[in-house]
């Protein structure tokens, strides 16, 4: 063990021995160097629910409107209801693509507010880090939030960003992935200004003894996450083989869950239910009609989800057409160009056209 670890690893077990809000003096600095940034330009909180609203209501003035990048959780409206603010999804033609002209065409006022989850958390759906600039030149009085929340599977950070943004800011959960996905403690990350202004605006709840843990946890996973990664890519894959033998349509995407099209959500629901099996459906979304999500879980619990499907009459899964929605493609910062999945279409798959911010253009904070 290297002498950082190990200096690392003996200020997490004092951690005990230490009042919350000790401990997280002590457990700041590790996390900053977990995520490469002072920790200055950290705040812990305890219910990701509850900041958010509190943080919407930072920003929020007159006529500022929440522009949901994509489509939005539960607990995203519920904080945004709580914070007196109008929330809007901006979606594309293909839920499974990030698009940048959808949300750029929502943002009225310098002063609105921008959430992305980079990636999706209902569809994996993702945007590039030149794509999040012109979503802050886009708001140079309001804020951008990045959802990070699938960081260990998507790989991409707008942490390099903050440097040049002070109006965007990132959450990162302490839960990994074990838990739902509202009412989680987690991290915000952002300028050293930018957090002053929070810090003075919200009235911040006391960090639990069970968010200290948490955090204590993130700090010593280290290599375990990449294992964890690798073992739900393993068991994704191994899914999607016996899917593909029945003839079952799925998506994967850089997230620890799949994305399952059924004929008859209703019936393939039901019998899932009765298989054990938990999944979430989406059928009740804007564009996502048909489609499950499911989340890897261990090799007994896959083995539900397979057997159900091996099991369940095909007329509740059976689908003769490929859903053929245009994903967008890009390569750097240059014009994107929608590209069909299949050559016959389901759906409409008009072209759209990705906007173009100037890169020289400035980022004032009043």
């Amino acid at each position: 063990m290297s002498k950082k670890k190990e200096k690392r690893m003996k200020t997490i077990e004092n951690l005990q021995f230490r009042t919350a809000e000790e401990s997280l003096q002590h457990i700041l600095p590790l996390l900053g160097t977990q995520f490469k940034v002072e920790p200055n330009s950290l705040l812990v909180y305890n219910d990701s629910t509850d900041f958010m609203t509190a943080l919407l209501a930072v920003w929020n003035e007159p006529s500022t409107k929440l522009v949901v990048a994509g489509h939005c959780t539960p607990d995203l409206a519920i904080s945004a209801d709580r914070a007196g603010i109008e929330i809007i999804e901006a979606l594309s033609l293909s839920p499974f693509s990030g698009d940048v002209e959808a949300v750029l065409s929502q943002i009225e006022r310098s002063e609105d507010i921008v959430f992305i989850a980079n990636p999706n958390r209902l569809t994996g759906s993702s945007f590039s880090m030149a794509d999040i600039e012109q979503f802050a030149q886009a708001v140079p009085r309001g804020l951008v939030i990045i959802d990070e929340y699938y960081i260990d599977y998507f790989g991409a950070t707008a942490l390099p960003l903050l440097q040049q943004y002070t109006n965007l800011v990132i959450l990162r959960s302490l839960h990994g992935h074990t838990t739902a996905i509202s009412h989680a403690a987690g991290v915000l990350i952002g300028s050293a200004s930018t957090m002053r202004k929070i810090r003075n605006e919200i009235r911040l709840e006391k960090i639990s003894s069970q968010t200290i843990a948490l955090a204590a946890k993130a700090i010593e996973a280290g290599s375990s996450v990449a294992e964890q990664v690798i073992s739900t890519h393993e068991e994704m894959l191994r899914i999607a083989t016996v899917l593909t033998k029945l003839g079952v349509h799925y998506r994967l995407v850089a997230t620890d869950f799949m994305l399952i099209r059924v004929a008859q959500p209703i019936q393939a629901g039901n019998w899932l239910v009765r298989e054990g099996v938990n999944f979430e459906n989406l059928d009740g979304y804007p564009g996502l009609e048909g489609y499950l999500r499911y989340s890897i879980h261990s090799v007994n619990m896959n083995a539900l989800l397979t057997r159900a499907f091996q099991s369940m009459p095909k007329e509740s899964y059976a689908i003769n057409r490929m859903d053929n929605r245009p994903v967008t493609l890009r390569k750097g910062t240059s014009e994107s160009e929608p590209m069909p999945m299949a050559k016959e279409s389901v759906f409409d798959v008009r072209r759209v056209s990705v906007y173009r911010a100037d890169k020289n253009a400035k980022v004032e904070i009043s």
